[in-house]
């Protein structure tokens, strides 16, 4: 992964973060607000056909399954 990419990630994961930060103004002790889970999840598995974005494998596909059913 290049300098480019994990920049974008970063900013991605906290532009994210940032919008799940609450205020005193949006919540009262009355009716606290249940706390949010975020799972940042990067598949593997990747056909190498010398794109920059290439396709998955069944093996990605089925890797993305498992994490999928794993976190619902």
């Amino acid at each position: 992964m290049n300098q480019t990419n994990n920049l974008i990630l970063l900013l991605t994961a906290a532009l994210i973060l940032a919008g799940c930060q609450t205020t005193s103004e949006s919540t009262t002790p009355e009716a606290p607000t249940d706390p949010t889970t975020l799972f940042l999840v990067r598949h593997a598995e990747k056909a190498s056909d010398g794109t920059t974005d290439p396709p998955l494998t069944e093996e990605g596909h089925a890797r993305a399954r498992a994490l999928r059913d794993m976190l619902y």
